[in-house]
């Protein structure tokens, strides 16, 4: 029930911020460019301005026993997207093919993932941001990168991302939240690693915490709604996000 009222809640707030899809701030009042011009206030959540970029952006996750690390590889503007490959590490000493592929899932999607992007609504007042983005990711967990699994799987999630931030009167220092919502569907093996049906499913997250100067994000993520509860039950964790222009 809590996921189908999340999926409806994400609908209609889709729906509704179709009002700020050419929403952008400018000096000149004839500028009616797209909002895709204001991308790099969002970070990964849009298409950069400046297109080809090497490790952009960095993810360090943290929890009792194990270290996350995302990196994008390189990422490139392409039409509205923003398009992304990148990398997870899981660095866990006591490992099985069931927690790595949930971590895997939980920080990016695989050993390799294909990332594209596009904000589809926009808000910004004096106080803060309001961003919605569509984000359509391939995953692979790749034996020869390093998966405990015998078989290379590969996972498709359809969803995206709810942005929301509060911001001081300079702007250097941000409270920030990110909702993400997926449907995800992958290979025979992936769902065997996992133990579940062989079916699409259902996984959201909550990430939160502050941004320092548009570069650095200090925050906590957190499973909020899955179809399966192995993927809520797993522990809150810490880390920072480096952006590198």
């Amino acid at each position: 029930m809590k996921t189908k009222l999340l999926i409806i809640f994400l609908f209609y707030s889709v729906v509704l911020s179709a009002q700020f899809l050419y929403f952008k701030e400018t000096d000149d009042k004839n500028d009616k460019t797209h909002l895709l011009k204001k991308s790099n206030n969002f970070l990964q959540l849009s298409a950069p301005e400046e297109g080809f970029k090497l490790f952009q952006s960095n993810v360090f996750q943290f929890q009792s026993n194990e270290v996350n690390f995302y990196t994008e590889l390189v990422s490139d503007k392409i039409g509205a997207f923003r398009v992304s490959l990148g990398s997870h590490i899981n660095s866990a000493k006591e490992n099985t093919v069931e927690k790595q592929t949930i971590a895997s899932l939980l920080n990016g999607g695989g050993n390799g993932v294909l990332n594209a992007t596009t904000i589809v609504g926009y808000y910004k007042s004096s106080w803060g941001t309001f961003c919605l983005a569509l984000n359509p990711k391939l995953g692979f967990q790749l034996p020869a990168l390093g998966s405990l699994s015998n078989e290379a799987t590969f996972n498709f999630q359809l969803g995206g991302q709810m942005y929301i931030d509060i911001f001081g009167g300079n702007d250097k220092l941000k409270l920030f939240s990110i909702i993400s919502a997926y449907e995800i569907v992958g290979s025979k093996d992936l769902y065997e690693n996992l133990d579940i049906e062989n079916k699409p499913f259902f996984l959201s997250q909550l990430n939160f915490g502050i941004i320092v100067k548009n570069q650095w994000r200090i925050m906590a993520s957190c499973p909020l709604a899955s179809t399966y509860d192995k993927f809520v039950r797993q522990p809150v964790s810490v880390g920072t996000q480096i952006i590198i222009d």
